[in-house]
């Protein structure tokens, strides 16, 4: 029986593999929405400006580069 079952197992994930990679992308516009979830007390990664009273730091730079 284990013999048997790890060449399928293995097949499984081959063709499960294969499939994701030959789904078609169906987005029309040129930019996509990722929403982010984030808790600013941890400096210097996330921190609020207390002025504009925007999200800033190094977790924040690191999601706008492009």
């Amino acid at each position: 029986m284990k013999r048997f079952l790890l060449p399928v197992l293995a097949a499984a994930l081959i063709v499960g593999c294969c499939m994701t990679a030959c789904s078609s992308n169906t987005t029309t516009s040129s930019e996509e929405t990722i929403k982010v979830a984030t808790d600013a007390t941890w400096a210097p990664f996330e921190t609020v400006n207390e002025k504009t009273k925007q999200i800033q730091g190094f977790d924040i730079d690191l999601l706008f580069l492009t």
